[in-house]
């Protein structure tokens, strides 16, 4: 998935809008994501990086008591 999916993903869960860079930022800060080697296929525009979500690394986030706040 790219980083716009899952901004827009967290806008439709909480039912407003979030800043892009805050957004990006505070995500990237978290640890939770990696980077893959990969862009997105046959898009119209620039290809976005994609990433994939490290369950490992939330796991021990939440044993140290990860709050995530936006």
């Amino acid at each position: 998935f790219t980083l716009s999916q899952l901004r827009r993903l967290y806008e439709t869960v909480l039912e407003r809008s979030l800043d892009k860079r805050n957004f990006r930022k505070k995500i990237h800060s978290m640890g939770l994501l990696e980077e893959l080697n990969e862009l997105e296929q046959d898009v119209p525009h620039r290809a976005a990086r994609l990433y994939s979500f490290n369950p490992e690394r939330y796991r021990a986030l939440v044993q140290d008591g990860l709050e995530y706040r936006i």
